[in-house]
C-alpha cells in the first residue's frame, strides 16, 4: 500500500458511545436479522459501528458530482484491530443488499471499499436515530468514551467548548441545500450538520504528520459553517492570511539563524545537504528575490503580488486541467477560478507541496510552475533542497509549525488568560463569538501573540461566520 498503515501493540480505539444513523439504515438491518439471521455470534452493536464508518466517510469528497465515484475504503489492519472476526460483518451486510464492495486493487495499491446501495434512501432525510455503543467495551481494543477531552490531542483547552454550546441549525442547512444538484455536497451537508446537532464529535491529532486538529468543523464549508451558533451567538473567525507562506518565512528566517548560530531548532529537521542550503541563503541573488516575497506576504496580497508577476502583459487563463480527490478515487478534470488571486493561491501551495525535483511536474498545465521558476530561480532551488529525497518533508514542517503555534501557544495563551471564552480552530484560524471577540479583540491578541512566536507581524483577517 502507498499509504502504510501503523497500529501500535496495545492501541486503544476511542469510539463515542453513543452515534446516530439514518432511520432507514436501522431499519434495513432490522429487516435482514429477522428474514435472514446470521449464521454467526453476531453483535448489532458492531455492525452498526461499522455502518457509521461508511456515512461518516462515504462523502468525505464533497465535490465529486456522482455518488459511484464516492468508495470508503475500509483498511484491514485497523478492522482487524477493532475485531478480528470483522469480515464476517462485512459479508453479511453485503449479502443482504446494504453495501456494496469494491474488491482492492494491487496495481493501484488500494484497499476493498464500500458504499451503502441504496444512497439516496439513508441520506435524503432528516430522521435519525441514537445508537448505544456500550457494548463494544467488551472488545479488548476498543476504548468507549461519552465525550472525548483531547487529552490524547493535548488540546483539552479546545474540545471541551464542542460540549459546552455549539450548535447548528439543521433546517437551515436542509433549507440551503435541498437544491443542490450535486447530490454529495447535500449529502455531506445533511449528514455532518446532524451529527454536530446530535454531539457526535471526533477529533484526531497526528504528531508524526501534521499535528493539526481535525474536528468536526474543520473541513466545513461556509454554506454550512454559517449556521453553526455557540450557546445562540454568532461565531467569528481570525484568520493568518497566506498562512503557509507566511510560516515559510518564518521557516527561512530560523534556519538562517541556525546557520550563523550553529545551533539545533526545536521544529525543525536538519537538512543532510546544509552547506548547499547556506550557498544560496546567502546568495545575493537570493536575498533580493526573498525581500520580494517577504514584502508580499508580511505587508501587501502575496497572491495579486504573484500574479502581477508572473503575468505582467497577459490575461491569465483561469481553467486548468488538474487532479482531484485522493488516492483510488483520483482523477482529472478541468478546473475553473474565479479569479486570478484565487489561481495563485491554488498554485503556491501546489508548489509548496509537490515534488518539484521530478521534472514530470512540468507537463502541459503547468505553465505557472515553469514562471515561478523563470521569475524566482533561486528560491525555487531552495524550495528544492528543502524537499530532496522527501517532498512531503517541508510541507510537514510548514504545519507542525503552524499547530504548534496556533494549537500549542496562541489558544493555550488566549485560554488562560480567558478562561471563559469559548474557543475553536481550523487550523490557521482561531473562532471565538461575535460578543467575546468584541470584548478581547481577537485580531489584536493573535497579533501579539504570533509575534511572540515567530518575530514577525503576521496580517490578519476577522470573518464572520
Amino acid at each position: 500500500m502507498k499509504n502504510k498503515i501503523i497500529i501500535k501493540k496495545g492501541q486503544k480505539f476511542q469510539i463515542n458511545k453513543e452515534i446516530y444513523l439514518p432511520l432507514e439504515i436501522i431499519n434495513d438491518l432490522d429487516t435482514a436479522l429477522t428474514n435472514n439471521p446470521p449464521n454467526f455470534s453476531f453483535k448489532k452493536a458492531f455492525a452498526y459501528f461499522l455502518l457509521n464508518l461508511i456515512a461518516v466517510r462515504n462523502n468525505a469528497n464533497k465535490d465529486y458530482t456522482d455518488y459511484n465515484e464516492s468508495y470508503v475504503p475500509l483498511y484491514s489492519k485497523i478492522l482487524e484491530s477493532y475485531y478480528y472476526g470483522y469480515k464476517k460483518y462485512i459479508k453479511y451486510l453485503c449479502d443482504n443488499n446494504i453495501l456494496e464492495k469494491r474488491n482492492y486493487s494491487t496495481s493501484k495499491a488500494t484497499s476493498n471499499s464500500f458504499r451503502f446501495k441504496n444512497p439516496v434512501k439513508y441520506h435524503n432525510q432528516l430522521c435519525y436515530e441514537k445508537i448505544e455503543l456500550e457494548d463494544l467495551s467488551k472488545f479488548k481494543n476498543i476504548q468507549i468514551v461519552h465525550s472525548f477531552d483531547g487529552k490524547i490531542q493535548k488540546c483539552s483547552h479546545l474540545v471541551k467548548w464542542f460540549y459546552e454550546g455549539l450548535e447548528i441549525n439543521c433546517e437551515g442547512v436542509y433549507n440551503d441545500y435541498c437544491k443542490e444538484k450535486n447530490y454529495n455536497k447535500k449529502l455531506f451537508a445533511v449528514l455532518h450538520s446532524q451529527k454536530i446537532k446530535n454531539k457526535e464529535f471526533w477529533f484526531t491529532r497526528n504528531f508524526e504528520s501534521d499535528r493539526r486538529l481535525h474536528s468536526p468543523i474543520t473541513n466545513l464549508p461556509k454554506k454550512i459553517r454559517k449556521h453553526l451558533r455557540f450557546k445562540g451567538d454568532k461565531l467569528e473567525s481570525v484568520d493568518i492570511k497566506c498562512s503557509q507562506p507566511f510560516f515559510l518565512i518564518y521557516f527561512i528566517e530560523e534556519v538562517y539563524k541556525e546557520i550563523v548560530e550553529e545551533r539545533k531548532k526545536n521544529y525543525t529537521i536538519m537538512f543532510e545537504n546544509i552547506l548547499q542550503i547556506e550557498k544560496i541563503i546567502f546568495s545575493k541573488d537570493f536575498v533580493s528575490e526573498y525581500s520580494q516575497l517577504k514584502n508580499a506576504i508580511l505587508h501587501d496580497d502575496l497572491y495579486s503580488f504573484l500574479g502581477e508577476k508572473l503575468y505582467p502583459d497577459t490575461i491569465i487563463e483561469l481553467k486548468r486541467n488538474e487532479f482531484i480527490g485522493c488516492r483510488q478515487n483520483k482523477y482529472r478534470t478541468i478546473v475553473s477560478y474565479n479569479n486570478p488571486r484565487e489561481l495563485m493561491k491554488k498554485t503556491i501551495l501546489r508548489f509548496l507541496y509537490v515534488n518539484t525535483n521530478n521534472n514530470r511536474y512540468l507537463t502541459e498545465d503547468e505553465i505557472d510552475f515553469r514562471l515561478i521558476e523563470s521569475n524566482f530561480p533561486y528560491f525555487s532551488l531552495l524550495l528544492k533542497v528543502f524537499k530532496k529525497n522527501d517532498h512531503k518533508r517541508l510541507s510537514k514542517i510548514l504545519q507542525n509549525i503552524e499547530s504548534h503555534c496556533i494549537l500549542d501557544y496562541v489558544t493555550k495563551e488566549l485560554s488562560l488568560q480567558y478562561p471563559e471564552m469559548p474557543l475553536f480552530t481550523i487550523h490557521d484560524s482561531v473562532i471565538t463569538t461575535e460578543s467575546w471577540n468584541k470584548k478581547v479583540n481577537l485580531k489584536l491578541q493573535m497579533e501579539r501573540l504570533i509575534y511572540n512566536y515567530t518575530g514577525l507581524k503576521p496580517q490578519l483577517v476577522t470573518e464572520q461566520f
